[in-house]
Parts: structure tokens; C-alpha cells; sequence
């Protein structure tokens, strides 16, 4: 079976509260969301992207990004994503339920980049695919340290969302750097 992204935007659900950052997109972060840090042992770096529950401020009604926003890396690969198994080997994993992947149709889906050649191999697509989820899983393992070290520093205070009232109910699970 050879498989296709559709559509140009990727279509996300509305209800998606945080995203885990990776350090290198801080700089294009830090301009569209707040950044907070998960709670627990490992405090991970977040995009704050809703102020209530399972309402995301920066999905449009088709459910596309809004115009000019950073989107996380953790999320532009979706549906896709490629991680090591325990035997160390590399695995595509994917989504069906998304809507985003569809059977490729001779002679009607010409346009489309598929996932995986005739010869069933990765397409260039298909590597590129796992070569961007490999980087992005590098770049969030550096931020779990960052998270580690803040803890380790004191600096991590659970937040309040004061002034917020039910609004605030998203961040009250997350911790603000408190220098």
C-alpha cells in the first residue's frame, strides 16, 4: 500500500492544550505562545496554547494554524512519526485515524508526494520523515535536560494563573521560571 499526506495544512483537533518544544524553535516559539514547563521529575518545555481546557487559541475553525504561527515541531510531523525501538532499530509510525493519510489511486493521485515507493522502500519524503523525528527527538531530550537543570536549580515555580479564574484552568498543571 502507498500512502500520502493530503492537503497543505495539517488538520489538528481544537483541544490540544500544550506542545513539547525542542530547544531550536524556542526563538520562533517565544513570539507566538507562552512557555511554561510541565510539573513532575523530568519538566519538559511547553507551548501554551489554550488558557481553558481542550480550547487552542491558535486553531481556525477548519481546523488549520492560524496565519503566521510557529507550529511545533512535535506537531508539524504529524501523522508521522519515527522512533527507536528497544532494539535500537528505527520504526515509521503512523496516524490512520487522521484523515491525513490516504491510499494513493493510479492515475488520480499523481501530484502527491507518497510515503513509500512501488519496491515498498521509503520514498525521499519517507526518509525525510525520519530524518526530521529523528532531529526532533535530539532537540527534545536537550530540553528535558533544561527542564532537569531548572528543577535542579530551584528556579521552576508552579503557577497560579492569577487573575485568570476558570480560564487558567490549562496552566495550573504547569510550573513559570521564577527568577
Amino acid at each position: 500500500i502507498r500512502l500520502s499526506l493530503v492537503g497543505s495544512e495539517m488538520c489538528i483537533r481544537d483541544s490540544i492544550e500544550t506542545a513539547p518544544l525542542a530547544l531550536s524553535e524556542f526563538g520562533a516559539a517565544m513570539r507566538c505562545y507562552p512557555i511554561c514547563f510541565t510539573n513532575g521529575d523530568t519538566p519538559t518545555p511547553v507551548a501554551v496554547m489554550a488558557l481553558e481546557k481542550g480550547r487552542n487559541l491558535f486553531v481556525d475553525a477548519l481546523g488549520g494554524w492560524r496565519r503566521d504561527h510557529h507550529v511545533p515541531s512535535c506537531l508539524s510531523r504529524y501523522p508521522l512519526v519515527a522512533l527507536a525501538g528497544h532494539d535500537g532499530k528505527i520504526r515509521l509510525y503512523a496516524d490512520f485515524s487522521s484523515g491525513r493519510l490516504v491510499q494513493i489511486r493510479p492515475g488520480v493521485d499523481e501530484d502527491v508526494d507518497p510515503i513509500f515507493e512501488e519496491s515498498g522502500g521509503l520514498s525521499s519524503f519517507g526518509k525525510s520523515s525520519v530524518i526530521r523525528s529523528q532531529l526532533a527527538e535530539r532537540s527534545l531530550a536537550d530540553s528535558a535536560e533544561l527542564g532537569r537543570a531548572l528543577a535542579e536549580a530551584g528556579v521552576l515555580t508552579p503557577s497560579k494563573a492569577p487573575g485568570l479564574g476558570d480560564a487558567g484552568q490549562a496552566l495550573r498543571d504547569l510550573s513559570l521560571i521564577h527568577i
